[in-house]
């Protein structure tokens, strides 16, 4: 067998070996990269996260069986790879967020157990069973988390949300209603 052979031969091995879990890299992909995206809060991360994931799946060899098994392996080993990262990395302090990264600076204020629950339940659309399944515990301890994550968040948010309000934009006096002006203070005419 000559060079040119063997090439095209480990080629199609290659190929014939990829198309299950190239399969399971289409499906779930985006959903998954969009949940680590919020679950660690970093897109390089999330990114390496969820190859990560691709890969343990492809030597697990997960590429058949029912979509919600898959499902189900496949986000628990990314949320069990999200939480190994996020003790391994230092926490950033909160600032006051503006805009649209308020709920992202609420979300990375939680617990990385209420996060990933709350964005499994209510960003991910899956059900308390399945979210029980992933993150190893009962239905009913579900639950409770996400009874506690959505106050959490409803209250960080709330607090966050009035802050970033209050705050007055850079440059401006907090006392003139956040108009800047370098002119001096001279009071109202009477």
């Amino acid at each position: 067998m000559g060079q040119a052979d063997e090439e095209e031969h480990s080629q199609e091995a290659v190929g014939a070996a990829l198309p299950p879990v190239a399969a399971l890299v289409e499906r779930f992909q985006q959903r998954l990269g969009t949940y680590l995206l919020h679950l660690v809060g970093d897109l390089d991360h999330a990114l390496v996260l969820a190859e990560q994931t691709f890969v343990r799946a492809h030597f697990a060899g997960l590429a058949s069986g029912p979509e919600l098994s898959a499902q189900v392996w496949l986000y628990g080993v990314a949320t069990q790879l999200a939480f190994a990262d996020l003790r391994r990395r230092r926490p950033v302090p909160h600032e006051v967020a503006e805009g649209r990264d308020v709920v992202r600076a609420v979300l990375a204020q939680l617990h990385p157990d209420e996060r990933a629950a709350l964005l499994l339940a209510d960003k991910q659309g899956l059900h308390e069973a399945e979210v029980a399944a992933i993150l190893g515990q009962t239905a009913d301890q579900i639950q409770r988390q996400l009874k506690r994550a959505r106050t959490r968040f409803r209250d960080l948010y709330v607090r966050q949300h009035t802050l970033s309000e209050i705050r007055p934009p850079n440059g401006a006096n907090a006392c003139d209603g956040g108009a800047a002006t370098d002119a001096p203070y001279s009071p109202p005419p009477r």
